[in-house]
């Protein structure tokens, strides 16, 4: 393999680095709507990573009308939680991206 190839193929490389890193978004952090779930073991602190599934919302986009809520089609993933409260399971939640880390705050 070239030299050149091998500058290329870490340059690409970085530029995928930097791309995951920057999670600013206008207006502030990517977030997403989510519901706490069980994956093993519910945690028993506040202060916990806890398992989440994304939420599609659906229904009429009209002054006063319900939401229905979905499962995503996506896997669970962790986001800690920054609260002083425990979650019940099925709980939801805000999700919002920060440094590249999932966070979440549930005060009760």
């Amino acid at each position: 393999m070239s030299e050149l190839r091998v500058l290329r193929d870490r340059a690409v490389a970085a530029q995928a680095d930097i791309d995951r890193l920057d999670d600013s978004a206008p207006g502030g952090s990517r977030s997403l709507l989510c519901k706490t779930t069980t994956v093993t073991t519910y945690p028993s602190s506040a202060s916990s990573f806890f398992a989440v599934i994304a939420q599609d919302a659906d229904g009429p986009e009209t002054e006063g009308a319900s939401a229905t809520f979905t499962d995503s089609t996506g896997d669970a993933f962790y986001a800690y939680n920054v609260g002083s409260a425990i979650p019940a399971t099925g709980s939801q939640v805000i999700v919002h991206f920060v440094g590249g880390k999932a966070c979440f705050r549930w005060d009760g």
